[in-house]
């Protein structure tokens, strides 16, 4: 078992071992785009050299020696502008990375201060839990609220029943044309008024669908709901009224013992955290940008360097030149002949370069997505809480283990974070989140140190806040409700009262 400091420790290891392995690699990559540009500048001093000797021997181009050199001048002067930004990126990486240290530094210290509210306030709250487990009237409200809730679930769950056994058995007098005809003119109840004639031929209706032994029977089954309902809101209001005492008895015993200055305390703890968090992620975005632009540039693929590439290579293939290498080959005499070799030469050593240069990239670019994958697992992780006291993990060898495998690409950075939530605990040291109200699930004022969650969060059903005894209902509100009222159903209720 570690703590999540610990586990966070691993993946913040990790990723400094992503970012070195990654400036190795474009530090490599770096090297490979130089010599590709050397080799293109002995490339363009050997042809110089070619035509200065076939000028001597009156062979060469009027003016290609001059445009050789204004190719390479403007070339050096492209590659130039090129290495200031570098230094430039550099700079500004360096300045990145020692304010992240800094930022690191303020966080352990902030990291430490939280443990220490944290602490504070679960041995705080332990003791006053103690002292109220061996107080009489706390003892009994505590039973009297329990008392409450089994009466309220139990009302809930028969008017519930009710509602839908209305909703079932209904539906056979509803369905029925002659019998919701006579429900609903209010047939054999005060309400119903009609003629001599109506009234007689409405009679005959009656006996024929036996209505006198149906109504009362769909009276009681319209009527138990409602009855059982109201009782349901009666006991339901009875519950809440029972644990808002208790919950008062513990606010006033938290007050007693000085809790809410320290749930204060660690409240500005948290802050405190989340907002250096927040200037982490800032100096994080901008040490990404900086980096891009700096890969980009030992890449070659700036426009500095595609631009010079581009000139050199529509020099190099220029018609005169290709005339200019012909004829070197042709001649008897072996100085142009040893130019034309240590210029293939150059070509081939340039190939080679290139495709180094090219597998180089393509490792850069996946070590660049993994450093990438560890610095949202790091965010993740932060901001989800895992790193906050009470926090633990049951098997930190593993995750060591599988940290290893995503920086080798053997497992995904999700894969990774499903394993993290399922081997993640919550443990508050001394104080129970589910005591008193809290064992009720409908919220408490008690979370221990480490409050990673929202209040009310633990126990029961899980529903932070207050409001009213409502199973299946949403937070907040008030009352002991689950299902609706018969009311509204549909246009079988004839205004009479059975």
């Amino acid at each position: 078992m570690s703590s999540g400091r610990q586990v966070l420790g691993l993946v913040q290891r990790s990723l400094a071992e992503a970012r070195s392995r990654t400036a190795e690699l474009d530090a490599r990559l770096g090297e490979a785009q130089a010599r590709l540009v050397k080799l293109d500048g002995d490339r363009a001093g050997q042809l110089q050299a070619l035509a200065r000797w076939r000028v001597a021997q009156l062979a060469a181009p009027e003016g290609l020696v001059e445009r050789l050199v204004d190719a390479e001048t403007q070339a050096r002067a492209l590659l130039d502008r090129r290495d200031a930004e570098a230094t430039a990126l550099q700079v500004r990486l360096e300045r990145a990375d020692a304010a992240a240290a800094e930022l690191a530094a303020e966080r352990t210290v902030a990291e430490d201060a939280l443990e220490a509210a944290a602490d504070a306030l679960d041995a705080a709250e332990a003791a006053t839990q103690a002292r109220l487990g061996d107080d009489p009237a706390f003892v009994a409200q505590r039973e009297a609220v329990r008392d409450a809730e089994r009466v309220a679930v139990h009302a809930d769950e028969k008017a519930t029943a009710a509602e839908a056994e209305l909703d079932a058995k209904g539906r056979a007098y509803r369905d029925d044309p002659l019998f919701d005809y006579l429900w609903r003119r209010g047939y054999g109840t005060p309400a119903y008024g009609a003629g001599a004639l109506v009234r007689w031929l409405d009679g005959k209706v009656a006996r024929l669908v036996g209505y006198a032994d149906a109504r009362p029977n769909y009276a009681r089954l319209l009527d138990l709901p409602v009855q059982l309902r109201a009782h349901a809101d009666r006991v339901g209001v009875e519950a809440d009224a029972a644990l808002a005492e208790l919950r008062r008895l513990e606010e006033e015993a938290r007050a007693d013992d000085g809790i809410p200055a320290l749930d204060d305390a660690h409240a500005r703890a948290e802050q405190r955290l989340l907002e250096i968090d927040a200037r982490i992620d800032a100096a994080a975005t901008e040490r990404r940008a900086a980096l891009e632009a700096y890969e980009a540039l030992v890449a070659g693929e700036d426009p500095h360097t595609r631009e010079a590439v581009a000139f050199l290579a529509s020099e190099f293939g220029r018609e005169d030149l290709q005339a200019l290498r012909r004829a070197a080959l042709a001649t008897p005499m072996p100085e142009d002949d040893a130019i034309v070799a240590r210029l293939l030469d150059l070509e081939r050593d340039q190939d080679a370069a290139a495709s180094a240069a090219r597998e180089l990239k393509e490792v850069a670019a996946r070590d660049r997505a993994r450093a990438t994958d560890l610095e949202e697992l790091q965010r993740r992780f932060k901001g989800k809480g895992f790193d906050r006291p009470g926090t633990s993990f049951a098997d930190p060898t593993l995750i060591g283990t599988l940290l290893v495998q995503l920086l080798n690409g053997a497992v995904t950075r999700d894969a990774l974070w499903r394993i993290l939530e399922q081997q993640r605990r919550y443990t508050p040291p001394r104080s129970d989140p589910t005591f008193g109200s809290g064992g009720f699930g409908r919220g408490s004022p008690w979370g221990g140190g480490g409050k990673v969650f929202p209040r009310g969060g633990f126990g029961g059903t899980g529903r932070a806040g207050g409001g009213g005894f409502k199973p299946g209902g949403s937070v907040g509100g008030g009352g002991f409700r689950t299902g609706g009222s018969v009311g509204g159903r549909g246009g079988f209720r004839t205004g009479g009262k059975f």
